[in-house]
């Protein structure tokens, strides 16, 4: 057992290694390339993917992955959930629109189709990882152990 334990612990230690190094290398790759004033509305810009894709999501996925995975066969409770996720994702629209309106009226030195473009995908990646988790509760995993 403390064998599976180190192994586990190893290849989660060394994919994070390796993500933390590949993002590195991006962002270094992004960042000479764009130069300053172009990193900085990339920066901008990501920034508010982020947050909208936050506002709308409120990272659910993985409570809607686990309820659902609970309760597979009982479709009144999958109902609820996926009622649930609906109501979140509408709820995080509206304070995403509210937020992108302050946005605008108050930081006018903000380009507006930088705004709306992130604010927009951000809230396709909300819809997209609450989605995700709940599709991911619906599947039947089976592992094997060699």
């Amino acid at each position: 057992m403390l064998k599976r334990i180190l192994k586990t612990s190893f290849f989660s230690v060394g994919s994070r290694g390796f993500l933390t190094l590949t993002n590195l290398i991006i962002m270094y790759s992004v960042s000479h390339g764009l130069g300053e004033e172009k990193l900085g509305i990339y920066s901008i810009s990501a920034f508010f993917y982020y947050l909208f894709a936050f506002l709308t999501s409120f990272e659910l996925t993985t409570y809607f992955g686990k309820e659902v995975a609970h309760q597979r066969d009982k479709h009144d409770i999958l109902k609820n959930l996926f009622g649930e996720l609906l109501t979140t994702f509408i709820l995080g629209i509206g304070i995403t629109v509210a937020a992108l309106i302050g946005f605008m009226l108050f930081y006018r030195q903000l380009a507006t189709d930088i705004l709306l473009i992130s604010a927009a995908a951000g809230i396709l990646l909300g819809l997209q990882k609450n989605l995700s988790g709940f599709l991911l509760g619906k599947q039947k995993m089976q592992f094997e152990f060699i």
